[in-house]
């Protein structure tokens, strides 16, 4: 035990000193030419001072420290010691750009800005944003230093680990973690027919809007950028969307068992269950030499504990390159009860180091959908019990829900007419906390149990593990060998 203690402190105190060193950049000389944009670096502190001090920052994406016009995440990051080529640098920092400005365009509808007003910011601050990242980035040095700070944090909290006695404390997660993950197991392998409901089962579909012909192809037909990212049409992400959309056969014991829409009221956040939504979001991944598009849906209900007002749960779905899935994963809004399933047949790696929480493979494979995919969930907590076929999930009672895009989420109507992410500046949602994640506090997450934005979630509480991770499927499985894409049919 003090040889396993004197390990995790050596681990928890490297972490620490990985993240000591201090970067800061040689701003570009504005003359001549460039004259009006000397005051550049001044107007994104401003704009940032006035995003902070009025709550409205958001967290989907890492600002850059030294980098105003930058914002990143993992799988940006990822590349950073890769990109070397003109072409393949000069599209990894205008995704970044892309990034600041995507972040930029929610704080200012939240920060209530009329149109001209956003019109005049936006304008003035990409003109600055392209000035500075060209100017800035001819200076070897200022490049240097971008690619050494470009890395988001992780989630976890050094000091918390600290004063939690993190070392000591691992054998007694991994202990409760443990049978967490045997009644995980003993539910799963209970016969179908014998999985007991609370109440009447319920069935969700999709309210499918666009013709399934516009994906037929798969990316067959989409454009590779520098990076390996296929790129579709927003029509064409809808699409795909929606043939993937899991059915949701849920247990319906009350009113908080019914998916619905976050909204704000008077009194907080709430979920509209008069408004059945599952909100979608696209993302890229990276697995062997190879970019994947991954599709995560978010479904909201109220919450059943008579604290949170909110509750939610997670599907996110990997596809290969001819956009058939690759994998599964589920896990709570807040990154607690991740769980994998593959589709195809992946080779596993081992996974048993002591220092790293095991992920959860709870199903087995041979009974994996790869297609029509029905989620069997729980009355109140909401847990997934089962991935079935959509010939299995039986039930009387058929309802239809609606997609819609994720970062809708960025800017909630309010009572009085202004706007409001669902996410706090930290990426939170303010006010959940289910109290099962209070016994995590020495994993060094902060507030375990609170619902979070994507990009903020853990899946490890010993060790480390993200869920926005770029290469989180090649950690838990050896990258297949790629067929050649499909080509599209005539």
């Amino acid at each position: 035990m003090r040889a396993l203690a004197r390990t995790g402190l050596a681990i928890l105190f490297g972490g620490l000193v990985a993240g000591c060193a201090s970067h800061k950049i040689e701003p570009a000389t504005m003359e001549k030419f460039f004259a009006a944009m000397a005051s550049c670096r001044e107007e994104f502190a401003a704009l940032d001072a006035r995003v902070a001090a009025a709550g409205v920052g958001n967290a989907a994406y890492y600002r850059v420290p030294g980098f105003p016009y930058f914002r990143t995440d993992r799988l940006l990051a990822s590349f950073a010691n890769e990109v070397t080529e003109f072409e393949a640098l000069s599209q990894w920092t205008r995704r970044m750009r892309e990034l600041d400005r995507e972040a930029r365009e929610f704080e200012y509808v939240n920060l209530g800005l009329n149109t001209q007003e956003a019109a005049i910011s936006r304008t003035r601050m990409q003109l600055c944003s392209s000035t500075l990242s060209s100017l800035e980035l001819e200076n070897p040095r200022n490049l240097k230093i971008l690619k050494a700070v470009v890395t988001p944090p992780d989630e976890y909290s050094a000091r918390r680990r600290i004063l939690g006695i993190y070392p000591l404390a691992v054998p007694i997660m991994k202990s409760r973690l443990a049978k967490t993950r045997e009644a995980l197991a003993n539910d799963f392998s209970r016969p179908l027919a014998e999985l007991d409901s609370a109440g009447p089962l319920t069935l969700w579909s999709v309210e499918a809007k666009k013709d399934p012909e516009m994906i037929k192809s798969g990316f067959s037909r989409a454009i590779f950028d520098e990076l390996g990212f296929p790129g579709l049409v927003d029509s064409q992400w809808l699409a795909l969307a929606e043939k993937f959309a899991p059915l949701l056969w849920i247990e319906t014991a009350t009113e908080a068992d019914v998916p619905g829409t976050p909204v704000w009221s008077a009194s907080g956040i709430t979920v509209d269950t008069n408004r059945p939504l599952v909100n979608y979001h696209i993302s890229y991944a990276r697995f062997g030499t190879e970019a994947v598009a991954q599709i995560t849906y978010f479904v909201w209900f109220r919450g059943s504990d008579g604290v949170n007002k909110i509750d939610g749960n997670m599907w996110r779905v990997t596809l290969d390159l001819n956009a058939r899935p690759l994998a599964y994963e589920s896990l709570h809004g807040s990154g607690q009860s991740h769980m994998v399933f593959p589709v195809q047949k992946l080779v596993r790696r081992e996974d048993h180091s002591y220092w790293q929480q095991e992920a959860m493979f709870p199903q087995d494979s041979s009974t994996i959908p790869d297609k029509g995919v029905a989620l069997r969930l729980s009355a109140g907590t909401h847990a997934l019990r089962r991935l079935v076929f959509e010939v299995e999930a039986l039930s009387e009672h058929k309802r239809s829900y609606q997609l819609v895009r994720y970062e809708e989420l960025y800017r909630l109507r309010r009572p009085d007419g202004s706007t409001q992410s669902l996410f706090g500046s930290d990426g939170l949602i303010a006010g959940t906390d289910y109290a099962d994640g209070n016994w995590l506090w020495a994993s060094g997450v902060r507030k375990p149990g609170a619902l979070r934005q994507y990009g903020r979630h853990v899946t490890s509480y010993v060790g480390r593990r993200h869920f926005d991770d770029a290469l989180l499927l090649e950690k838990l499985f050896l990258p297949p060998t790629w067929a050649s894409r499909e080509k599209p049919e005539h």
